[in-house]
């Protein structure tokens, strides 16, 4: 049921255009930026985007023009685990693994998950309970078990649905920021 979903949401996701996706990512961050979890945080983790999520590269400048301490993820060397490191310019990320982009570990130093005061998480689908369907690792599910911070998804509207299928490991987010609206999960 997840494979299925994770692939159906991907593919729709894939089909807008670059130009859709920077327009509708621009009025996402802009919602982002004003939440409350937003401006209490001295410390957010963001993540760098893929061509087809939402786009983060103007919530991470903003981060770092607000004087935040900007965090980015970065799967262990054994690649089951993930931590956070934080992040002073663009520059310190660059491509690993999967082709994402991940912090330089020898530029920057890791944050530990308690220190963390707003965790934005990817994701390919979540429902209004704040059920996500990430990318299958687990990684965002095990790192936020570790952290205290409050979850907020960066989502397109079409990647809300009706029920995300939830396995016992899955960890909700408590908000889900799209280019419409910001939805309260609970």
């Amino acid at each position: 049921m997840k494979a299925i979903l994770r692939r159906e949401m991907i593919l729709k996701r894939g089909r807008q255009s670059p130009a859709l996706i920077a327009e509708k990512s621009e009025r996402a961050v802009k919602l982002l930026v004003k939440l409350p979890e937003w401006k209490a945080a001295k410390t957010v983790m963001l993540y760098a985007a893929t061509k087809s999520e939402v786009q983060t590269r103007a919530a991470i400048d903003a981060g770092l023009a607000q004087g935040k301490r900007v965090c980015m993820p970065s799967a262990g060397s054994d690649e089951k685990e993930m931590d956070a490191f934080e992040i002073k310019e663009w520059d310190d990320l660059k491509p690993r693994g999967r082709g994402y982009l991940e912090p330089v570990r020898q530029k920057t130093s890791m944050v530990e998950p308690a220190k963390i005061g707003l965790i934005v998480v990817p994701g390919v689908a979540f429902d209004q309970k704040g059920n996500r369907l990430g990318r299958g690792a687990h990684y965002y599910d095990d790192f936020l078990r570790r952290s205290r911070a409050p979850a907020v998804a960066l989502a397109f509207e079409m990647q809300v649905v009706k029920e995300v299928p939830v396995e016992a490991h899955d960890v909700a987010v408590c908000k889900i920021v799209t280019e419409k609206r910001v939805i309260e999960c609970r």
